[in-house]
């Protein structure tokens, strides 16, 4: 890569491909470029650049992180501005095109055979495949509406331009019938639970690390015309437990008390950080996808790790999803609660923990709705008492 520098400026021209084999040096070369030059307004010149790739996207993010000016990227194809487009970085960088490229209608949504592709994962509403090395494709069931997709890759790519790690989303596609939605593929990314597995030693050190990444994320604001507050969310949800059999009148009263006592707030919310939900690469963790990120107050996500390391184990419900033993869970929630709320009074912190575990307790019993197959057979009732003895006590949250 060439670089130039003037009183005002300094240029970044890298040349051929930035793709999983050249990204981490360009990223690495460019974002040093940029910290020791800190004065010089950054540009990056593409023009002998015909590919890039989610690595690639990455390391102009991570260059975009280590300046407080804006970066421009110039001589930009019409294929690169493409991407550039359906994955949002025009919100990151100053995209200038090239002189010969053209204004590109990317609004139709094109289609993707997934037959003969490699099934990768599976839950309730959605199956996603391998592409190709550096893609996958989510594809959503029948009942996941258009719009509900392309609400999803607005929240991706907003959450990446506020510097949550989450992974980059391309473009929906339609794959016969159904429609799918296309992620980069983060080729050394592992699940948080299989490196924890490998690791059952050191439990203590990932609580740590997590408490810490959590803060971080829950410090984003958030705008909530993109991110919808979970407040209002599990508002409405929760009269279906009633429709479901599940909770009486006065039961979903007593529940819907608890939720409308959490404040209002900004601050984003991920939805659902569990270790399965979360992945480690290069040592960092990154959000699967920002499906059921909202704005609300951190007791939200809190109750999901509360939900996995703590709910699950004292109501005794073993899961594949879930594969440490009740004594790892312990040890896990018990430095994650202390590390979160910083070495806090032991008083303080009975109370938090009591609060978090009442949300913990009224998302399984949603799950019970939303995802059955989520929730074994005989315990939602078990879960149900637990909730209405805990809804008896409705106090301002302790932080």
């Amino acid at each position: 890569m060439d670089i130039t520098m003037t009183d005002e400026r300094i240029v970044f021209a890298p040349v051929g491909r930035i793709d999983a084999l050249t990204a981490e040096s360009f990223g690495e070369e460019l974002a040093r470029g940029v910290r020791e030059n800190a004065e010089l307004l950054p540009y990056i010149d593409l023009s002998a650049v015909g590919y890039i790739s989610s690595a690639g996207l990455r390391a102009l993010l991570m260059a975009a992180k280590a300046t407080e000016l804006p970066i421009h990227v110039t001589g930009v194809s019409e294929e690169l501005y493409d991407i550039f487009v359906m994955t949002g970085f025009t919100g990151v960088l100053v995209i200038e095109k090239a002189a010969n490229a053209n204004d590109m209608d990317i609004l139709d949504i094109r289609t993707l055979d997934i037959s003969g592709l490699e099934m990768i994962s599976r839950d309730d509403l959605s199956c996603t495949y391998l592409v190709d090395a550096e893609t996958i494709v989510k594809v959503y069931d029948r009942s996941v509406s258009l719009d509900h997709i392309r609400a999803c890759k607005k929240k991706s790519e907003v959450s990446l331009r506020a510097g949550v790690p989450t992974c980059i989303s391309y473009d929906v596609v339609d794959c016969g019938g159904c429609y799918g939605l296309l992620y980069e593929r983060i080729c050394d990314a592992v699940p948080l639970a299989e490196v924890m597995k490998a690791d059952r030693d050191h439990i203590g050190s990932y609580a740590s690390r997590v408490a810490g990444w959590i803060k971080t994320v829950n410090a984003v604001d958030a705008d909530n015309t993109i991110f919808p507050p979970v407040r209002r969310t599990l508002r409405h949800m929760i009269p279906r437990l009633e429709e479901a059999g599940i909770l009486s009148r006065s039961d979903v009263d007593r529940l819907i008390n608890v939720v409308v006592n959490v404040p209002n707030s900004s601050c984003y919310i991920h939805g659902n950080i569990t270790p399965t939900s979360v992945l480690v690469s290069k040592g960092g963790f990154i959000a699967a996808d920002a499906i059921s990120a909202g704005s609300g107050h951190p007791i939200f996500d809190l109750s999901s790790i509360a939900w996995y390391f703590k709910l699950l184990p004292q109501m005794g419900i073993t899961s594949p999803a879930a594969p440490f033993t009740a004594k790892e869970c312990e040890a896990f929630w018990d430095v994650f609660i202390e590390m979160y709320f910083g070495h806090a009074p032991a008083s303080f912190t009975v109370k938090a923990e009591y609060q978090i575990m009442q949300f913990a307790a009224v998302r399984y019993l949603c799950a019970a709705v939303l995802a059955p197959e989520l929730v074994q057979p005989g315990i939602t009732n078990k879960v149900k008492r637990a909730a209405l003895s805990m809804c008896d006590v409705v106090e301002p949250l302790v932080f």
